[in-house]
């Protein structure tokens, strides 16, 4: 009788150790998917920014990044001449 009772207790705890396993799995999985899209749209805003070749038009009140303006979301570089994405901005995807 004994040892039916120990069986079924290491059988409940491997069933739960898979669990635990998988859950973890899953996080990591959903984790990385969430992070490549993030990266994925941070690198279009700073294309998109990068394509601006007036200090007028970045620094300009002509739109946001969504209608293809930059808004709040680009500044001008003068150092080097060009217009960049601002620090700290991030795109929608990312919070």
């Amino acid at each position: 009788m004994i040892n039916k009772g120990q069986g079924a207790l290491e059988y409940l705890i491997l069933i739960g150790a898979a669990v635990l396993v998988a859950t973890v799995v899953i996080y990591f999985l959903v984790w990385s998917v969430t992070s490549q899209k993030c990266q994925t749209a941070k690198a279009q805003w700073e294309l998109q920014c990068n394509q601006i070749m007036l200090k007028e038009q970045c620094e300009g009140n002509m739109g946001d990044i969504y209608d293809g303006y930059a808004g709040n979301e680009c500044e001008w570089d003068s150092t080097n001449a060009r217009c960049v994405l601002k620090a700290g901005v991030l795109p929608p995807e990312c919070q």
